[in-house]
This record gives structure tokens, sequence and C-alpha cells, in this order.
């Protein structure tokens, strides 16, 4: 087995090419776009009596959107796949999977683990500044959802070995951008107590059907590393279940979630029914690229349906 090249001292080109592509490029799009719609759909829905509504060209303008969709997009991604890299560089060199290219990432070498673990504590703390200082935003929520969030690879905890508690945790990494938008609409309605306030979407019932649907995509996600997992020690849902099983509970999952998503979404969510069909794929690496596929398909349809909802009546008035 070919292990990773090594350079003994990465010039910063290299560096900023290796921090690119720990970040996973093309799944920027499940954090960042899971914050915007939610963000959107609770101000459009946010109504204090006696003011206007929102619209969303005002929506889209607000320096907490403009801040949060670009944290969620990059520096989010960053800080949560770089750190798993680092930690998981022993099990990947066992994982034939991960020592070619990969969507969802290769073996970083170790001369980038440092500029890695600097650059994640760096981006942590310049946004949580920001978000303190300049946004006004709850510290202690921000705080928090770094703890959930590095809990899932950092050793000794490293829920990503602990069956059952992998997936819960790795699907707190897709639903809590949509819960900083939900919780920033939540504050504002809570300042707001004395006055008649509505808000249709702030309901973090809203957020299960995601939370579940995180659940199959990380148990999904986790099949083909069975064998390099089990190899190393790392007791996942995965290898505690085997494939079958593993199969199975995914079906159960994304079933759950589809019909959630169409109770609180309606037709919107139709795509959503193309997921539990998945199991049925039998190449590992073609399941796991259709999922990603599906996201950008259902990501497409809801931004039509979006679109939709709050464009069309303000061109129509």
């Amino acid at each position: 087995m070919k292990k990773a090249p090594y350079h003994n001292n990465p010039s910063i080109k290299q560096n900023l090419q290796v921090l690119l592509k720990v970040s996973r490029p093309f799944l920027w799009v499940n954090t960042a776009y899971t914050f915007g719609f939610s963000y959107i759909m609770a101000a459009l829905s946010f109504k204090i009596e006696g003011t206007t509504p929102y619209n969303l060209l005002v929506v889209i303008q607000q320096p907490f959107f403009i801040t949060t969709l670009f944290f969620f997009l990059i520096p989010y991604n960053i800080i949560l796949y770089g750190v798993n890299d680092v930690f998981d560089y022993e099990t990947d060199l066992k994982n034939a999977r991960k020592l070619e290219t990969n969507l969802e990432g290769k073996v970083l070498p170790p001369e980038y683990h440092s500029f890695i673990l600097w650059t994640s504590a760096m981006l942590a703390i310049i946004f949580g500044i920001i978000y303190t200082f300049y946004l006004d935003f709850n510290l202690i929520v921000y705080i928090a959802m770094f703890i959930v969030t590095l809990a899932y690879s950092v050793k000794p905890i490293q829920l990503k070995g602990r069956p059952f508690l992998d997936f819960i945790s790795s699907s707190f990494h897709y639903t809590i951008s949509a819960f900083f938008a939900l919780y920033y609409f939540y504050d504002a309605a809570t300042f707001h107590t004395a006055q008649d306030v509505a808000v249709e979407y702030v309901s973090l019932w809203k957020l299960l059907p995601l939370f579940i649907w995180g659940f199959g995509s990380h148990i999904l996600g986790a099949i083909p590393d069975i064998k390099a997992d089990k190899d190393t020690g790392l007791r996942t849902t995965a290898v505690v279940l085997g494939k079958r099983l593993s199969l199975l509970l995914v079906f159960i999952f994304y079933t759950l979630a589809s019909g959630l998503f169409l109770y609180y979404f309606k037709w919107w969510a139709l795509g959503t029914l193309f997921y539990p069909a998945l199991v049925w794929v039998k190449n590992d690496s073609i399941r796991n690229r259709y999922q990603i596929y599906l996201n950008y398909l259902n990501g497409a349809v809801v931004t039509i349906a979006l679109f939709i909802q709050a464009v069309i009546p303000y061109l129509t008035q």
C-alpha cells in the first residue's frame, strides 16, 4: 500500500492548497445552504405587530446573514474537516479509499497537521470575536457548537469511534447551521416579548427531519470504511452492525426523514424520497456519490420553491 507523499517543509502555496482540499469544497453547500435556507425562511415569517415584515432584499443584506453564510461556507468546514483529518491520520493510512482522490477527503500528511490545527484555532477565535463584539451573538452558543463539533474527532473523546454516538454527534455538524439561524430569531423574539411577535418558521421541530437525515448520511458514509476502521480498532456503528444491518438502518432513517420533510415542507421535499433508494446501489463509492448529487438536486428544488414564495409576490405588487 503506498503512503501519502511527504514534503519536509511545505511552502505557503502548498499549505493553502491543502487547506482548501481538506475543507471539502464539494460539501460546502451542506452547511452554508442549510443556514441560508433556515435564515431566510425564519426572517420571512418573523413579524412584530406594528412593524413592516422583512422582505428578501432586507434579509440578504443583514450583517449577521452575510457573516454567518460565509462562516458556514468555508471557515467552519476548514475547522470541521481539517481537525477530523488530523486525528484520522493513522486510520486513513490503512484506508485504500483515502489514499486516492476522494470527494470526502484523503490522507493528510503529518507535515501539514500543525498548520491545519493552528489555522482552525485562529479561525474559531476570530469569528468568536466577531460574533461576540460585532454581531452581539451568544458566545456560549458559539462555544457549545465547537465543543460538539470537535468532540466527534478529538481524542480522547472521539465520538466517531463510539457506536451510535458517532452518527448522532455527526448529525449535529449539518444541523448546527440551521440551529444558528433559528436561535438568532428566537433571541430576537425574546427581546420583543412585550410585543405581539409571530415567528412561524422558528420551531426546533423543523430541524428533526434534517437531524434524522444526518443519522442516515453518516452511517452511509461509514459503510465503505468498515474494513479500515475495524483494522485500526475504531468501533463505528457500521463496524458493530456490519454492512447489511447498517444499510437497513440507513433505509429506516432516510424513510423517516423523508416523511417528516414532506410533512413540514410539502412538495418542496419530494426529492428526499429518493434517499431511501440509495441502499439498493451495490457499489459503496457510487452510492455515496449519488447521495452528494441528491443533496444538490434537492437544493436546486428548494431554491426554486423559495424563489417562488419569497420573490414572486414582490414582483407582482
